[in-house]
């Protein structure tokens, strides 16, 4: 066997994905029928590890971000619990007038002229403002998932 088709049967087997290409592979190799059992045993019980490990991953990833939206929560339920009202409200604050800067700078780059001197500048403060904007509707609104996440979860505080 060709080493490009050892690899072609190994990664591809035939879309059936690697475990399927790589028991070929053993097929193809190995002539004993009992050690190609043995094998094909240990790869599948390596699969059932690989696949195990991958959800464990996921599952910290998901309580991860679980804890991170709690703590923007709990940050935001501490400063309505503040006696000022400028620290009740310096997040709102703070995301109106990022909003109101990136439309203010993206409208007056459309209407006016901008000198040449002066557009490289704008356009570096104009994506800074996109960037920090964007974040702040995902803080607000999530992503469709997170989004989601934080109904259930306001839910059940509710309740």
């Amino acid at each position: 066997m060709a080493l490009g088709d050892f690899i072609k049967d190994a990664f591809s087997g035939a879309g059936n994905g690697l475990l399927t290409g790589v028991s070929k592979v053993i097929g193809n190799f190995v002539e004993d029928p009992t050690k190609k059992a043995e094998l094909n045993q240990q790869l599948q019980e390596l699969v059932a590890k690989h696949q195990e490990a991958m959800a464990t991953l996921a599952a910290q990833e998901y309580e991860a971000q679980l804890k991170d939206a709690d703590s923007a929560r709990q940050m935001q339920i501490a400063a309505l619990k503040q006696e000022s009202w400028f620290a009740k409200n310096q997040i709102h604050l703070l995301a109106i007038s990022v909003t109101a800067g990136f439309f203010g700078l993206l409208a007056y780059m459309v209407k006016f002229d901008v000198p040449a001197a002066n557009k490289d500048i704008l356009n570096i403060m104009l994506g800074s403002l996109g960037t920090a904007w964007v974040s702040i509707v995902g803080f607000y609104f999530g992503s469709s998932k997170g989004s989601d996440d934080k109904n259930k979860i306001i839910d059940k505080l509710a309740s």
